[in-house]
């Protein structure tokens, strides 16, 4: 032990306890490196993170972008047949009409034939 510096003949009782304060400055400067150590690398994983979340909500925007257009299309492929079907009717009504005009006319030709 060092000697006491107001009484040179006695050993000094304030060594003790600032070499103790001294090992736990040491070990509480160790505790707050690793802490700080640890804090970094938090930091970066979290940015590492964050970027990886923005590129999964960009991919999820453009399955979904992709996906829309899927059932988009389906709804289309889905009306086809009733559109045809519309179509087909259509026609179908036409061509009566038609035929039930051109049987008129025939009917007034054949009428107008034999009358006279």
């Amino acid at each position: 032990m060092a000697q006491c510096a107001q009484n040179p003949e006695r050993e000094c009782v304030c060594d003790a306890r600032v070499q103790s304060l001294q090992r736990e400055l040491d070990r509480a400067h160790d505790t707050h490196a690793e802490i700080f150590d640890r804090l970094g690398k938090l930091e970066r994983d979290n940015v590492l993170q964050t970027e990886q979340i923005k590129t999964l909500v960009d991919t999820m925007n453009k399955l979904i972008g992709k996906l829309d257009a899927l059932v988009e299309r389906l709804d289309e492929i889905q009306e086809q047949p009733g559109r045809r079907l519309r179509d087909i009717k259509d026609k179908v009504i036409v061509g009566v009409a038609t035929s039930l005009g051109t049987a008129l006319v025939i009917a007034l030709l054949v009428l107008a034939v034999n009358n006279l």
